[in-house]
């Protein structure tokens, strides 16, 4: 029940009515169901459920998916009721679709492989033995069945020779054309309207790899990230500066290449939304971003014990530049220094004893060339996890993480030669 009460002529808020066909929802509601559903395709191709490297958005077609071997699939997305019952070819927007096909087959031939009508509602569907032969005339399934099974002609023509000749008057096509197009149609029921949001996250994206294991929140975040890039390539949005510049067909080429998007745009938005990313539980840091000895005293001992004197001027400046960066951060809206400052720790850390340990099968610490080698090493590691899972390290540049390793050095967890005891101060 609600709490407000009746205005001044007895009548309720609106915003206590729920808008019951809103045009305005219901047009907003199709066109994102038509952006989910080339989200759908792109997942497909990204998880290999479907030979697909990119899809076009409002490109020729409501979507156009790329195959791997450069030819193309391409698919118009329909909306409908449920109440307003099954289609068939009566409606202008099956007809529609299909005479859309045919200007397509006109134009590109072999090029495009297949063509799909995708809608939420059903295609009517009736039994070849009804007595009812103008229901049968009105079942795109029936024809389309018809025609794939034919080797050229329908299997009845008595019964769709005039539907054919009546469509091909229509679309102004010959009969052999529009039979090439119907024997490359199919009909897909995609996901209900109401809910696609929830099968995309759940049913599709959990398909990916490293998704299957995330959280609601995530799925639904990456989901919407993907369906907003689809979004954008639908629409005439240019942020590519050459349409500004003197270059032939310049504008041309910039909305062409803003209509495609790769199986890598989902890769991209499943690395930038890192649930799948290993943390380490949070723990009393052992570092110091307030160095109580700014000769660095420590730092140069080590270095030098394991003859890594030409790199102690560098790690010098990368930890002054990484304590300032860190502490910076920690005045940042929301930011939080010490749960930084325990993650970084804890991966530099591992790295570094995952590059001694390698060093130590080969070298004992008091080998002189043993601080280089697990230097190099331990360098080596650090730049890979940088490019590989910079999520890992909160995206950080490979500068700061070093700098954590002079830090970690200062303190003594980490040792470029055997131990020794370190002069004071």
């Amino acid at each position: 029940m609600s709490n407000q009460e009746p205005n001044i002529e007895g009548k309720i808020s609106p915003a206590e009515v729920l808008a019951i066909g809103d045009p305005g929802d219901e047009t907003q509601r199709n066109f994102r169901y038509q952006h989910g559903y080339g989200t759908i395709l792109l997942i497909a191709g990204f998880s290999g459920s479907l030979r697909y490297k990119a899809i076009w958005c409002e490109h020729h077609e409501d979507i156009l998916a790329e195959c791997n071997d450069s030819k193309f699939e391409a698919f118009q997305i329909k909306t409908r009721r449920p109440e307003n019952g099954d289609w068939d070819l009566t409606d202008d927007e099956v007809k529609r679709s299909i005479h859309r096909f045919v200007k397509l087959h006109l134009q590109f031939g072999n090029a495009i492989t297949k063509y799909a009508i995708v809608s939420n509602a059903e295609f009517m569907k009736c039994g070849w033995d009804i007595a009812d032969r103008k229901k049968i005339k009105k079942s795109l399934v029936l024809l389309l069945d018809s025609v794939a099974l034919s080797d050229g002609a329908p299997m009845t023509p008595f019964l769709f020779a005039d539907v054919l000749t009546s469509l091909s008057e229509e679309f102004k096509c010959s009969e052999n054309d529009l039979l090439a197009v119907l024997k490359k149609t199919q009909l897909v029921k995609g996901p209900p309207r109401d809910n696609f949001d929830t099968d995309i996250s759940h049913n599709h994206l959990t398909k990916c790899n490293g998704c299957a294991h995330m959280g609601r929140a995530t799925l639904n975040k990456i989901r919407d990230e993907i369906i907003q890039r689809v979004y954008l390539a639908s629409s005439l949005q240019l942020d590519n500066p050459l349409q500004h510049l003197p270059i032939e067909n310049a504008v041309a080429q910039t909305v062409m290449e803003g209509k495609r998007l790769t199986i890598d745009d989902v890769q991209e938005c499943i690395s930038g939304n890192g649930e799948v990313v290993f943390r380490y539980q949070p723990f009393e840091t052992t570092l110091s971003l307030e160095s109580q000895s700014k000769g660095k005293p420590v730092l140069q001992q080590k270095m030098e014990k394991g003859s890594l004197e030409n790199m102690l001027k560098t790690m010098t400046r990368r930890v002054l530049s990484t304590e300032q960066s860190l502490l910076e951060k920690g005045y940042e809206p929301g930011g939080d220094t010490i749960k930084l400052l325990t993650q970084l720790e804890s991966v530099v850390q591992a790295e570094f004893d995952e590059a001694e340990n390698e060093v130590m099968l080969e070298l004992k610490p008091d080998n002189p060339d043993y601080g280089r080698l697990v230097y190099a090493k331990f360098s080596a590691r650090l730049k890979d996890l940088v490019t590989r899972t910079p999520e890992l390290v909160a995206h950080q540049p490979y500068e700061s993480l070093i700098g954590i390793g002079g830090l970690l050095t200062e303190n003594c967890s980490i040792w470029w030669s055997e131990k020794f005891k370190i002069d004071a101060a």
